[in-house]
């Protein structure tokens, strides 16, 4: 008696849910293990698996893959080199080359963890994951998506690139990332914990948490936040900006305000107060309102604008603005508004 059965050209399998077609196979009852080799085909309930080498055990119900393999659902696909599929959990893992393609969005990582049923997966190792639908890039050392939440999240060294309707982009680093869809798949929120660090073309910020809602262009910023736009420093316990297509067009600081603006090296003017609401136009300061308790030292300056010579005559003439410190203003109020 023998305990393998074979065959060599073509040859149909069903195990369970699972169906498999492949050019040969071998059967091993006493181990359970099926090998299948050359145009491997695996059909469960959910998926279908496409492969050149597998090896399933009927036992576990678990196929395991080593070369170019392919994992396709009806709103996802993963890739891999190296991983295995189980047909009775639908969990798919993913040790090399590791890629998750689901309608806009995909993610990479060194290892991945997807269940086509649930549609949540998890990634360890230089995880990247790209929305391209709504122009978000997630970039971390752990991550993961799911899509019954509308969620993914990225953490330790996590980094989120967001460009927006005007072609900005946004760079978010923190200990902790999260960003939300609503249920059209468009991008709706973030959300960063700890230390948090925030670029944009137009102002800098710094805080411990932040949140950001994209229907609203509202971003609030959180336990110690700063804000720097050109020579401005902006500090408060809260502090919320408003964003348009042209840039910041309002910032809200609420308790414990304090601004401060670069004159030269030595001198500072300065704003304190309650509250205060900071008025923008493309991103550049209108005028302030103080709200309670204000304070104010403020510079006055003469600026001129001239062209200077170059020294040679290859060169252009360069036009420079001279400053001149005219004097100095401090006042004090309950309100204040500075322009």
């Amino acid at each position: 008696n023998t305990s393998t059965a074979s065959y060599f050209h073509w040859g149909h399998t069903v195990h369970d849910s699972a169906l498999m077609d492949s050019r040969k196979g071998f059967y091993h009852s006493d181990s359970r293990d099926l090998y299948l080799f050359d145009e491997v085909v695996l059909h469960d309930s959910t998926a279908w698996l496409y492969t050149d080498t597998l090896l399933y055990n009927t036992n576990t119900s678990l196929a395991q893959f080593i070369s170019a393999t392919s994992i396709v659902s009806d709103s996802s696909t993963v890739y891999s080199e190296d991983g295995t599929y189980n047909t009775s959990s639908h969990e798919a893992a993913s040790f090399k080359a590791s890629r998750l393609t689901d309608r806009q969005k995909w993610m990479t990582a060194d290892t991945l963890y997807f269940n086509d049923r649930t549609e949540y997966g998890r990634a360890f190792g230089h995880v990247v994951i790209v929305d391209t639908l709504n122009k978000v890039v997630c970039r971390g050392n752990e991550g993961l998506t799911s899509q019954d939440e509308r969620m993914s999240f990225v953490t330790d060294s996590a980094l989120i690139i967001y460009i927006d309707s005007v072609g900005d982009s946004l760079f978010l680093h923190a200990d902790r990332i999260f960003a939300y869809n609503d249920d059209n798949r468009e991008f709706s929120a973030a959300r960063a914990y700890r230390n948090v660090r925030l670029f944009r073309n137009d102002a800098q910020m710094m805080c411990d948490s932040l949140s950001y809602s994209a229907p609203d262009s509202l971003m609030s910023l959180y336990h110690n936040p700063v804000v720097w736009y050109e020579d401005y420093q902006c500090t408060a316990d809260t502090i919320h900006c408003f964003f348009d297509s042209s840039g910041m067009r309002l910032i809200k600081l609420r308790s414990n305000v304090f601004t401060i603006e670069r004159v030269d090296s030595e001198k500072y003017s300065q704003v304190k107060g309650r509250n205060a609401d900071v008025y923008l136009k493309s991103s550049e300061p209108l005028y302030a309102d103080i709200l309670g308790s204000a304070r104010m030292v403020y510079y006055v300056l003469d600026e001129k604008q001239g062209w200077v010579e170059p020294a040679d005559s290859t060169g252009e003439a360069i036009k420079m603005t001279t400053r001149s410190l005219l004097g100095v203003n401090a006042g004090m109020g309950s309100d204040m508004r500075i322009y």
